[in-house]
């Protein structure tokens, strides 16, 4: 599976269950979290993230949160790439 381009960043905070802050290069931005269950030991804040830009102009949030950092790896958080990302 081919990912979109990422952007690498740091997480802030995550909550709603659908909204996390993320650091990118100093600017704050709101991305949509794809992943509704607690994510423990993914969102924890001062960890990597990476987020990949919307392509459609009318989308609430510009940014989707694709991986997370998690003992020493990257962790698919988008639910919606789960079977892609296995076949």
């Amino acid at each position: 599976m081919r990912l979109p381009e990422l952007r690498r960043g740091t997480l802030v905070r995550r909550y709603k269950r659908f909204f996390a802050d993320v650091d990118l290069d100093g600017e704050v931005v709101v991305a949509h979290c794809a992943n509704p269950g607690s994510m423990r030991g993914c969102a924890e804040v001062g960890g990597a993230a990476w987020l990949s830009a919307a392509t459609s102009p009318a989308r609430r949030l510009r940014w989707t949160w694709e991986l997370a950092a998690h003992a020493g790896a990257r962790v698919c958080v988008n639910t919606a790439h789960g079977n892609r990302v296995v076949a």
